[in-house]
């Protein structure tokens, strides 16, 4: 900072200077070519009191004049030096209070000054931070080297970048680059936005899961109507697959209902790969006690998730000549009462994440009232045929 000061005063006293001395010097010269010109006169005419008189006037006049000057150029002087010494210090009291970080640069990038703002920021001390490279601090070098290049030809320059303190925090700056405000000096300021600019991704996030959030809401929506379209059980669990098909890729799926307290016998199958030929049939009906991962989706409302079958040791798969190794299940509940489960298969591992879990556990409530349903239609259907045939046989 004080090297700086010295420049900038040196800068100022150039300025004022310079004039006053010519001016004076010129004074001085005319004064002695009078005074010359007098001495000569002297030697070739007669002595004449009157001319001495007019040269003695003549010198006291130049005197006078000359004295007035300097008076008045030292009271500039005096003038000019107190308001640079006000400006040098109103320019040290901003450089050392301002509240974002100011470096001072040299042509090579190299820190030659900084405020105390600068080594907060920076989060070392002053003899750290002086005579070392501020590109050290960057995490992109060959960014920064770029716009370093750019300042120097531009002389202005600002935007963000990404700096790395010390102990390997990650700090997020505005940048406002000014460079030659005096012989090879550049002048850098810095803001941290850091917090900004967590908070602004963090609004992006929010504003990604709000926008997931209406679009499973309008999926839901539509996959309510969808399913309550037609009341039959087979177009219910057709739609119900090929709907949950659009939300995950698996390969097969299955809806399989409650016969009786562990007996599941299979409602609908959907094989969704275009070599299902190779696929072995999946059984018609099944004892849920033989299979263990099927009794835990069961009594698990919030079904269960399996990455890979090889790491689970109480697997078994259910269809024959088949190895599955991703496999997701659901049960399906209404009013509390058990009606079955939802099942995904697929033959690699890793193809079901956490979130297809919530989107199908999402989608379990619209497809056990629409087979709940389904089945009170059935019902209603067999009521009334029942009803026809006995009122047919009456008449």
């Amino acid at each position: 900072m004080q090297s700086v000061i010295q420049n900038r005063r040196r800068h100022s006293s150039h300025q004022v200077t310079p004039s006053t001395w010519k001016m004076s010097s010129t004074l001085v010269v005319c004064a002695s070519f009078l005074l010359a010109t007098i001495s000569l006169t002297f030697r070739q005419i007669e002595f004449s009191g009157v001319l001495l008189i007019l040269a003695l006037v003549a010198l006291c006049l130049v005197v006078v004049l000359h004295a007035r000057f300097l008076y008045l150029a030292r009271n500039q002087y005096r003038h000019t030096s107190s308001t640079l010494e006000t400006r040098e210090i109103e320019f040290h009291s901003v450089f050392e209070n301002v509240l974002d970080a100011i470096l001072i640069l040299d042509g090579r990038a190299t820190c030659r000054d900084a405020n105390p703002s600068a080594l907060q920021l920076f989060g070392i001390r002053r003899e750290q931070l002086i005579g070392r490279p501020i590109a050290t601090f960057y995490r992109d070098r060959d960014r920064f080297n770029s716009a370093w290049k750019r300042l120097l030809t531009q002389k202005h320059d600002r935007g963000e970048s990404e700096i790395m303190r010390p102990d390997g925090e990650r700090i997020f700056v505005e940048f406002t680059a000014t460079a030659d405000f005096l012989p090879d000096r550049h002048l850098i300021s810095l803001r941290d936005v850091t917090q900004r600019r967590s908070a602004e991704e963090e609004r992006e996030k929010s504003l990604a899961i709000a926008q997931s959030a209406w679009r499973e809401a309008d999926a839901l929506r539509q996959a309510t109507l969808a399913l309550t379209q037609d009341l039959r059980m087979n177009s219910v669990l057709t739609t119900l697959l090929g709907l949950l098909h659009r939300q995950m890729p698996y390969e097969t799926a299955q809806v399989l209902l409650v016969e009786t307290d562990s007996r599941l016998f299979l409602a609908q199958e959907r094989i969704a790969r275009g070599d299902s030929g190779h696929l072995a049939a999946f059984p018609d009906t099944l004892n849920a006690s033989e299979y263990p991962v099927l009794q835990r989706a069961l009594r698990n409302p919030g079904g269960v998730l399996i990455h890979n079958t090889f790491e689970e040791c109480d697997w078994k798969d259910i269809a024959p000549d088949t190895t599955a190794r991703s496999w997701l299940g659901i049960p399906l509940y209404s009013a509390d009462r058990l009606l079955g489960l939802l099942c995904v298969t697929h033959s690699h591992p890793g193809q079901f994440t956490a979130e297809h879990l919530r989107v199908a556990r999402s989608l379990a409530p619209s497809a056990s009232v629409a087979i709940q349903n389904a089945r009170l239609y059935e019902r209603a259907e067999i009521y009334a045929s029942e009803l026809n045939r006995r009122l047919s046989n009456l008449h």
